[in-house]
């Protein structure tokens, strides 16, 4: 897979954007947007925020941790709409 300087990684962006959502800065924590359209995505950065209480320490804790949870529920809610026959 051919890697960009100029591109970056979603992982990073969530966690520049998880340390402060309100940060709409294009660097910031030593990370630099590359797109605008990654502001756009602040759902899971906000709420690894708000599972993190604010504080950097504990953002990429929180951040793994909800990541790994959803990638568990996922299927089960996908079951569920099969099952209800709306998928």
């Amino acid at each position: 897979m051919p890697l960009r300087a100029a591109y970056g990684y979603d992982r990073q962006f969530f966690y520049r954007l998880a340390i402060n959502p309100a940060d709409f800065a294009r660097t910031a924590y030593g990370i630099t947007v590359d797109q605008p359209y990654r502001f756009m995505r602040i759902g899971y950065p906000v709420i690894t925020w708000l599972a993190s209480a604010g504080q950097r320490a504990l953002v990429a804790a929180r951040g793994h941790g909800l990541a790994a949870t959803g990638a568990r529920l996922r299927p089960a809610a996908t079951g569920a709409l099969v099952l209800a026959g709306r998928a």
